[in-house]
C-alpha cells in the first residue's frame, strides 16, 4: 500500500554502521566508603536503540526521522536496547529465530544510523536468494567442523571446566558489571564469546555469528551467563543447538519447552555443581 511521502525527506544511505571507537565511557560519580563521600571514576556501557525492518524496502525511501518514528510505533520486527556491537549478527540471529526467515534466504543486512542523537539504527533484511558468503572463516573456527551435524555429548568435568573459563573471558562484564555473555563451545574449545546488556539478545548475537560464519550449532554447546527463558530455548531450537548451559536458573516455561524440543538444559548451583533440568543423556559420565 502506498503511503504519503514528505517531499523534504532525506533518503537514508545504506551503509554498514561502523562500530563506535569505545563501547564504554568513564564518568565521575559520588562514591561512599568508610563514612565519606568522594569523587570516583565509574566505567559505564554505551547502548543504543536498534530496530529491524524485515523485508520491507519501503523504509529505504524514508527520512531518518520518519524511520525512527515508525520503529517507535512498532512498525518493525523488533525495537530493542542493545550494545552497538555485532549488530549484523544480531539482525541475522533474531530474524531467523523470530521472523520465519531461513538463513540461506538472507541476501543482505543493511545497517544505518537512523538518528545520531538517539543512537537509533534500522536494519533491513531482504529475503532473497543468498549470495556467496562475504566472510572468510578464521582458522580457529575450523576446529568446530569436527562436530558438524552431530548431537553433542559432554562430560560433567568438561562442562564445569568450560563454565569457569567462560565467565573469566568477557571484558565488559569485568569493567562495567552491566552485561551478559554467550559463547559457542565445540566440546573441546571455545569458538566465540559475545556480550550484550540483554541476556536473550546476547544469544541472538552468538547465534547470528554462527550463521554468518557457517558454524553448525548441532554439534556445540551454547553457554550463557544470563537466566534462561522460553525465548532462549526457542532460539536454541531454531538454531539447531541441543545443549544450553547457564550460570543462572531457567523458568518453568523454559524447562517445559526444552522437554518438548529435546534440548539439554543445565544451570549452575555453584562453581563446581550444576542441575540438569532436561536431556541428561547428553552428559557423559
Amino acid at each position: 500500500m502506498d503511503r504519503e511521502q514528505d517531499d523534504s525527506e532525506v533518503t537514508m544511505e545504506f551503509v554498514q554502521m561502523s562500530e563506535p571507537e569505545s563501547l564504554t565511557a568513564t564518568d565521575t560519580v559520588q562514591g561512599y566508603k568508610d563514612g565519606t563521600m568522594t569523587d570516583v571514576d565509574a566505567t559505564v556501557i554505551n547502548e543504543c536503540h536498534f530496530a529491524i525492518f524485515l523485508n520491507d524496502t519501503y523504509y529505504a525511501n524514508m527520512s531518518k526521522k520518519q524511520a525512527f518514528m515508525e520503529a517507535m510505533s512498532g512498525h518493525c520486527l523488533i525495537l530493542t536496547d542493545i550494545i552497538p556491537q555485532y549488530l549484523q549478527e544480531f539482525s541475522i540471529g533474531y530474524s531467523v529465530c523470530n521472523g520465519q526467515v531461513s538463513p540461506e534466504k538472507i541476501s543482505s543486512v543493511n545497517i544505518v544510523e537512523a538518528d545520531e542523537e538517539n543512537y537509533v539504527s534500522c536494519v533491513f533484511v531482504d529475503e532473497l536468494t543468498m549470495q556467496a558468503r562475504r566472510y572468510k572463516v578464521e582458522d580457529h573456527h575450523l576446529a568446530y567442523n569436527t562436530n558438524t551435524g552431530r548431537n553433542i555429548a559432554v562430560s560433567p568435568t568438561k562442562i564445569i571446566e568450560e563454565m569457569k573459563a567462560f565467565i573469566s573471558r568477557p571484558e565488559l562484564i569485568k569493567t562495567t558489571g552491566t552485561t551478559y555473555a554467550a559463547e559457542i563451545f565445540d566440546g573441546s574449545s571455545a569458538i566465540k564469546t559475545i556480550e550484550d546488556i540483554n541476556e536473550v539478545n546476547t544469544l541472538y548475537k552468538i547465534i547470528g555469528y554462527a550463521m554468518t560464519y557457517g558454524i553448525d550449532l548441532s554439534g556445540s554447546v551454547l553457554f550463557t551467563t544470563g537466566r534462561i527463558f522460553k525465548e532462549s530455548v526457542h532460539a536454541c531450537e531454531v538454531a539447531g543447538c541441543h545443549m544450553l548451559v547457564s550460570k543462572a536458573p531457567p523458568t518453568r516455561q523454559a524447562i517445559e519447552y526444552a522437554m518438548e524440543k529435546d534440548i539439554t538444559l543445565i544451570s549452575f548451583d555453584s562453581e563446581d555443581s550444576f542441575k540438569v533440568y532436561n536431556g541428561v543423556e547428553r552428559i557423559m559420565y
